[in-house]
């Protein structure tokens, strides 16, 4: 009998005990649900730039109507802003209208947000609107918890950036700066990198790295798409930005690669498409199958994928495409096309046919092999941008090109007469690159 009341008394004194920890779990329970902590950094996500921060906003600006707006042929701005109090929200509004209806007429837009790395308070979260006031695209944290947002726009419409707090909280503290930019899209060549390094930013031949280039503040850089994030290995060798109104990348690889929910392996004759729902050193989304080589043409080892592009938009689905050697592919009438590894071709779905589009009748081209391209549409400048295996000497001016650099053609009047090289401190080869627009290069800037 003592030892049947001993045991109840322990009982009823380890209840005693543990009953003011019982009520306070209880009343956490009844709290507003918090963020989760967000994983430890372990690596650099983007560039340093140091560019004080500036009031740009016109108060109050908390609606679609009230927006701040701006416009700019030169899409590449920073502007800052202040979640000043409680419930406070800033939209921004940008208009793309090309100066001439002859330039190309989609863009792709890279939002980043830096608050907490500026020593801000802001927990941020962005949301991008489309001038029908639809929900395109959102972002929380990378691997901070600042925002950052991909997003493929169309000329001669009105988007809006909505910037808010997690918590719904402002005050002065809650200051940040938006860096609103088109930026160049870089993958690097598998051969002997192992791990490189640009601007204190890691990377490997499978990540996507966005170079967004500010007057006032030279180049940053960030780490747009990690592939070792989704379980993938594998060297990433085509790449190009999505079709308009859309976040997707195409993407094309080295070798075969087994991509999670897509059924079949992907064969370096293949293009799928990237749908993120986060971009960054935390990469987050869905591969799709998309356009396969086979269907098209290509089934042998000298026509496997090395370069591709996403035409500007006119009615039909097309893709630009260099193979690493010779193809012979149909040309829509029922005869064959046959194209050198130094040429582009254009495949268009409306035939399913091909069309040469010339550059290998650039001065030097000949020979080279193009292993990354760039099609910019609407520049009578420099419309081709190029990445050549190795090293060569282009154009009739003769300038040397190696494989670290990007190299620009011109194929109309003058063809040959110059080129631009572009390295900005990328001391590493290259094999995918994308310029999403035409700021980067002479003649394309205003």
């Amino acid at each position: 009998m003592k030892n049947k009341q001993f045991a109840r008394w322990a009982i009823v004194l380890f209840l005693l005990a543990a009953l003011p920890g019982l009520t306070a779990v209880m009343a956490q329970g009844q709290e507003p649900a918090r963020k989760a902590p967000l994983p430890a950094v372990t690596e650099v996500g983007e560039s340093v730039v140091a560019y004080p921060w500036h009031d740009d906003e016109s108060e109050p600006n908390n609606s679609f109507a009230a927006a701040d707006s701006f416009t700019s042929y030169n899409v590449n701005s920073i502007l800052g802003g202040t979640i000043g109090y409680a419930g406070d929200v800033d939209y921004w509004a940008f208009d793309w209208s090309p100066d001439f209806s002859s330039m190309a007429t989609n863009i792709a837009l890279l939002v980043d947000i830096d608050a907490r790395s500026n020593g801000s308070l802001l927990d941020s979260v962005i949301c991008l609107y489309s001038d029908d006031l639809i929900e395109l695209a959102c972002n929380d944290d990378t691997d901070t918890r600042d925002s950052l947002l991909y997003y493929n726009l169309q000329a001669e419409r009105r988007y809006y950036l909505r910037v808010s707090d997690y918590d719904g909280r402002g005050d002065a503290n809650y200051t940040y700066q938006v860096f609103w930019s088109s930026p160049l899209l870089i993958s690097a060549a598998a051969a002997n990198l192992g791990t490189g390094n640009i601007a204190g930013i890691p990377f490997q031949a499978g990540d996507i790295l966005a170079d967004s280039r500010f007057s006032n503040v030279g180049h940053k850089w960030v780490m747009l798409f990690d592939l070792s994030d989704l379980g993938v290995k594998g060297n990433v060798t085509n790449l190009a930005s999505g079709w308009r109104n859309s976040d997707y990348l195409l993407l094309g690889f080295a070798a075969n690669v087994r991509l999670p929910g897509v059924a079949p392996i992907v064969t370096p004759w293949d293009v799928v498409t990237f749908d993120p729902s986060r971009i960054g050193p935390r990469t987050e989304g869905t591969f799709g199958s998309w356009w396969a080589g086979k269907d098209h043409g290509l089934t042998t080892a000298a026509e496997r994928i090395d370069a591709i592009d996403w035409p500007d938009w006119n009615g039909t689905t097309r893709l630009y495409i260099s193979t690493t050697g010779k193809a012979s592919v149909p040309n829509g009438t029922g005869g064959t096309l046959v194209l050198p590894d130094d040429e582009i071709a254009l495949w268009h779905s409306s035939s399913n046919g091909w069309g040469d589009v010339g550059i290998h009748g650039f001065p030097g081209m000949a020979g080279e092999d193009l292993i990354g391209l760039s099609v910019v549409e609407g520049c009578s400048a420099w419309p081709y941008l190029v990445v050549i295996q190795g090293s060569g000497v282009l154009g009739s001016s003769h300038f040397a090109v190696n494989q670290n650099q990007i190299a620009s053609l011109e194929l109309g009047w003058g063809a040959g007469d110059d080129g631009f090289l572009w390295w900005s401190g990328w001391n590493y080869k290259m094999d995918a690159i994308e310029n999403t627009l035409y700021q980067y290069w002479p003649g394309c800037e205003d």
